[in-house]
């Protein structure tokens, strides 16, 4: 059997991309999909539904500090999921999920067979600085029935007892404000 070369293969790849409608992350990644490596050599590999319900977009970037991997999910829409691969290293000693969304009702985080819901683990509203900000939504009354949006994010540590050797992934899934 002929095997294809490299060339031959790329519009196979853009056509499985189009039909499954997940996308890798683009910034910081390689010519392999696969997200730049931290100090611990860690490669990720993101898959999301680009697009949420109404066109809605989303959009997971990696970010790497020290010994910390940061996972900012931005998400036009406010529900959606995500698993986060790891491709190749190991995992850092902190991983974070910064979730730039306006409100965070519903979270879960998903590691092999252990689910954890937002009240299992430690989440802190932020501003854009870093600092911690009071109250539920980042949202600020400016009349009867308006409101702006407070710049800032939501920051959830994923427990690193959970991260090991074994593990090669994390499921995300967040609501933003449940729908009535």
């Amino acid at each position: 059997m002929k095997l294809l070369n490299y060339q031959g293969c790329i519009p196979l790849l853009l056509v499985f991309l189009a039909a499954t409608s997940f996308a890798e992350i683009k910034a910081g990644s390689d010519e392999q999909g696969l997200t730049a490596a931290n100090k611990s050599g860690a490669r990720f590999q993101l898959e999301y539904k680009k697009k949420g319900p109404r066109d809605a977009g989303r959009q997971i970037k990696v970010a790497h500090q020290g010994d910390t991997t940061i996972f900012h999910v931005t998400d036009k829409f406010g529900i959606g999921s995500a698993a986060i691969k790891l491709a190749a290293g190991k995992w850092p000693k902190k991983v974070l999920v910064r979730l730039h969304l306006t409100g965070l009702e519903g979270f879960s985080l998903t590691v092999g067979k252990k689910v954890l819901t937002r009240s299992d683990l430690k989440v802190r509203m932020l501003d854009a600085k870093g600092k911690p900000l009071p109250g539920r939504y980042l949202l600020k009354s400016t009349g009867p029935n308006a409101s702006k949006r407070i710049a800032g994010y939501y920051e959830v540590e994923v427990p690193a007892m959970l991260l090991t050797a074994a593990m090669k992934e994390i499921k995300l899934s967040w609501v933003d404000f449940y729908r009535r």
